[in-house]
Order: C-alpha cells, then structure tokens, then sequence
C-alpha cells in the first residue's frame, strides 16, 4: 500500500531536487520529508535517490516511477474536491419529474438559481401530465418528484402544499378594476377552464353553482401557461395557480383574488426506500423557500 504523502513527497524531491526545498514546498519539517520518502523506498524495496554533490538525484526506478505518481496524486486531488463537492451540493446529478406547470413556469427560474451556485451539477427535467408522474412511482426513474394531488403510494415519501387559485384576465377588461373576482361579478362573463376533472374546472363549477352565477366557458385548456395565454390575449378569465400567474405578468395579465377560495394541492416526493442525497435535500428546500410565499393552510 502506497501512502499519499510519501508519494507527495517523493514527487516534490524529483521536481525540486532537494529535500529543503521539498520542505518548504510541502510546509513540513526536513526530517519529515527525508522520513516519508525512506519509508516509500522501504515500501517499493528499491531506492528512489541518489546523493550527488548536495542534490538528490532520482534514480531510473524513480524517473519510472514518478509520471505514474503525479497522476495518481491528480486524480486523488480531484477526488478530494468531488468529494467535497457532493458534501457543499455543488455537484452530483438530479433527476426531477414534474407536472407542467412548475416544469414550464415554476422550475426552470428555480433550477437555473441552483445550478449558477453548483456549477458541477447537472438536473434532468422530466416534463408530464400529474397522472404520468405518478405512473412513474413504480420504476423510481427520479430522485425528487412534483405533482398535483392525489399522491398516494407505499413507495415515495410525500410533502404536501396548498396554494389558493387565482383569476387571471388581460389589464385591459372592465373587470380588472376589482381587487377581488367572484362568481356574482363573473356572472355570464368569458371563462376559460382546464379540462372537466381538474381541481381550477371542479372548483369554479361548484362556486358558480352555489352563487346562482352562470359560467360561461369559452375555452377549455390542458396546461395552465395556455390558459394564462390566452386570458392575457382577451380571450376570458381564467384560474390558475399563483406562481404561474406571476411568471406571465409581463404579458398584460393581472391577477386577482378569487372568492370563495378554491385551493389547489400538490406534492413533492421521493422514493422512500433510499435515502435523500444531501444535493436533493438541498434542492427541497430551495423549492419550500421558493412556494413559501404563496402557501396557505391545509
């Protein structure tokens, strides 16, 4: 077994040719040096210097030697400083799955933050509808995992958010002059919705229906951004939740609160049956601090 400070050593004395300034280099005593370079020679069983005229003189075995140990102590360094890396998160690999909208409005700001303070990681992006995410459960093909609720399965460890949806319309409506929409207001007025079944399509359903009001929808939608789009262009009003709705205020959108609340649920997870890298519990709670802000109780 070759130890790395003698072969630190022994590669200093070649390059410098001599133990004192090998000493100086390395920081440690003279002695020290002579003594690690006499135990790597005891080691190897063959002598690695000659003296000559107050210089140590490496002998063939040692100029043989020495391009092998330079690159080894090298990759040694390099793995002190990826090891270190993974220890600071600052490098590793995460692969994240993701419902559309934090894939398309939500993550990307996030991730682009994360990475410009980990230059050695890199994320994969995994863009599906919330079902598809947790078709994925199964085969485990992610380290961290964000969808719509419900998400319940044996083999991910869940954290669950509320958010209160918020309706989005063009700067230029009539109705953006209230600071806060309700189905009375909205009565028979241009409503954009998801698809039947979701959480924004359910809700404004029911709170249309126990306000009298009527929902007029004039365009249905799978992603939210689409929605959000085509408020911003006139089309009606939408709900949609409030981090997607900030990301689009340059358009000519605003955005108002809606009442009654209708809440929109999500999740991050991940597979239970590992254990959390240090560099995805890094990114969980960079995601926390990012949603705080617009989270209400559960």
């Amino acid at each position: 077994m070759l130890d790395v400070k003698q072969m630190e050593a022994f590669r200093t004395v070649v390059e410098r040719g001599s133990v004192t300034t090998a000493a100086l280099v390395l920081g440690v005593s003279q002695p020290a040096v002579s003594a690690l370079v006499a135990r790597l020679e005891e080691a190897l069983g063959y002598a690695l210097f000659t003296r000559e005229h107050r210089r140590m003189v490496p002998t063939a075995e040692a100029l043989a030697l020495v391009g092998e140990v330079a690159a080894v102590l090298e990759r040694h360094a390099q793995l002190t400083r990826t090891a270190q890396d993974i220890h600071d998160t600052r490098a590793g690999s995460l692969s994240i799955a993701s419902h559309p909208s934090p894939s398309i409005s939500w993550l990307p700001a996030l991730i682009a933050q994360f990475l410009a303070e980990r230059p050695s990681v890199t994320v994969k992006l995994i863009s599906r509808q919330s079902q598809g995410v947790r078709d994925l459960i199964p085969s485990q093909a992610f380290d961290l995992a964000v969808a719509e609720l419900p998400v319940e399965h044996p083999l991910v460890a869940v954290r669950r958010y509320r958010m209160p949806f918020v309706a989005v319309l063009s700067r230029t409506s009539s109705l953006a002059r209230h600071a806060t929409l309700t189905p009375r207001l909205l009565n028979g007025q241009p409503f954009i919705t998801m698809f039947r079944g979701h959480a924004s399509q359910l809700g404004a359903a029911r709170a249309f229906d126990e306000a009298g009001a009527h929902l007029n929808v004039v365009a249905e939608c799978d992603y939210f951004a689409s929605a959000i789009a085509l408020a911003a262009n006139g089309v009606g009003v939408a709900l949609v939740d409030p981090i997607s709705a900030e990301d689009f205020k340059s358009r000519g959108l605003t955005a108002k609160a809606f009442v009654p609340t209708i809440a929109y649920d999500f999740a991050i997870f991940h597979p239970a049956d590992r254990p959390m890298s240090r560099l995805s519990k890094s990114f969980v709670e960079a995601f926390e601090l990012f949603v705080k802000p617009y989270l209400i109780e559960r």
